[in-house]
């Protein structure tokens, strides 16, 4: 079964030296550079099949944190097509 991962748009983030602060539901997350640098260029959504390794452990964390949201791809591209 494919997946598709969206970002929840009420994250905020910012780059620091060491890679990043993310704020969400009232608590602070700190992230290394790879996962601010992944979160920096991710687009509205991506397919999760398709991701690499490295970036599937990335978005596994994030799901933990509900930075972001996994659903089935017949759903997922329902949404896509009514956003516009």
């Amino acid at each position: 079964m494919e997946f598709i991962v969206f970002k929840n748009r009420q994250v905020i983030y910012r780059q620091e030296s060491f890679g990043g602060i993310l704020y969400y539901r009232s608590k602070l997350f700190l992230l290394n550079e790879e996962q601010f640098q992944f979160l920096k260029i991710f687009d509205k959504y991506k397919y999760y099949n398709k991701l690499k390794k490295n970036e599937k452990k990335i978005v596994n964390e994030f799901l933990k944190w509900q930075i972001f949201l996994k659903i089935n791809s017949n759903k997922g591209e329902e949404i896509i097509k009514s956003s516009g």
